[in-house]
């Protein structure tokens, strides 16, 4: 084993912005390099420690991208409903046209 993987993801599945709020949760444990290349985006992660990389880490890597890949859509679709709660919101601190 090594203390280093790689694993390529391609972007027209998996957009850079998803892949990087991925691999944000791996940093307390692992270095990470992440590399774009055309239609191909590499992420790196080597172990802090020197120590080998856990068996499961691509598996956790890869339910990490599928989560934030999920919850990018799910902010798509609600962000009608987030807006008008935020607007809501602001609207019982603030009335329109009012000041406190």
């Amino acid at each position: 084993m090594s203390d280093v993987i790689t694993i390529d993801f391609e972007t027209a599945i998996y957009p850079l912005e998803q892949l990087k709020r991925a691999a944000h949760g791996f940093l307390a444990d692992f270095y990470i390099d992440i590399r774009s290349g055309g239609p191909i985006v590499t992420i790196e992660l080597r172990t802090k420690s020197g120590s080998v990389v856990p068996g499961d880490l691509v598996l956790r890597l890869k339910n990490s991208v599928l989560d934030e890949s999920l919850r990018a859509q799910v902010r798509a679709e609600t962000r009608g409903v987030h807006e008008a709660l935020v607007r809501a919101a602001l609207q019982e601190i603030v009335p329109e046209g009012g000041s406190q």
